[in-house]
């Protein structure tokens, strides 16, 4: 016996936005308020390198991340690729966690940081940039996901909340936004 997600509503209203980092904090932190170790944690995921997993049981409605993007990509059309510039300017941590993050290409030509971004970059900014985070990013897809995200303008985060209760343990999911066939096509 199966059942279809389709046929089972979960109306789960996304949390409010959280509040902005103070203003007090320098360097702005990427994630506010950090969940990161208390709430969720990276970790291996069976056969699909890392992934992000809830620390114990999570009500559903619960912001699980609250992140800014460490790259920001804004495709201007101009022959001049504006990414290395930017992975450039990361500080060294935060070059070695972008670099650790899974890249894929079927593109001999696209360079190394390219593919990284296009396996792991989420549309932020209402579409006109992709957006590569040091957690978000290693968050894992599902055809059936457990969590949701958008994408806050007035704080320049993304925010990922849980649609179900989530289990210690259970790893975090959300949908990517493409077909099956796309994804196993493109990746």
């Amino acid at each position: 016996l199966s059942i279809s997600p389709k046929s089972i509503e979960h109306n789960i209203t996304p949390p409010s936005t959280p509040s902005p980092p103070p203003a007090s904090l320098s360097p702005i932190p990427l994630r506010y308020p950090d969940t990161l170790d208390t709430l969720i944690e990276i970790r291996d995921s069976e056969s699909k390198g890392l992934g992000v997993f809830a620390c114990r049981d999570i009500p559903p409605g619960t912001v699980l991340l609250c992140e800014a993007p460490i790259v920001t990509l804004i495709d201007t059309g101009s022959r001049a690729d504006p990414l290395d510039a930017a992975v450039n300017a990361l500080s060294p941590l935060q070059k070695k966690s972008f670099l650790s993050l899974h890249s894929f290409s079927r593109n001999k030509n696209e360079s190394h940081s390219r593919s990284i971004v296009y396996s792991n970059g989420y549309s932020i900014m209402h579409d006109p940039a992709t957006g590569v985070f040091e957690t978000a990013s290693r968050i894992n897809h599902s055809g059936v996901p457990n969590s949701s995200y958008g994408w806050r303008e007035s704080s320049g985060r993304m925010v990922f909340w849980n649609r179900f209760k989530l289990l210690e343990g259970e790893e975090v999911t959300v949908d990517y936004g493409h077909k099956k066939k796309y994804l196993a096509k493109i990746y």
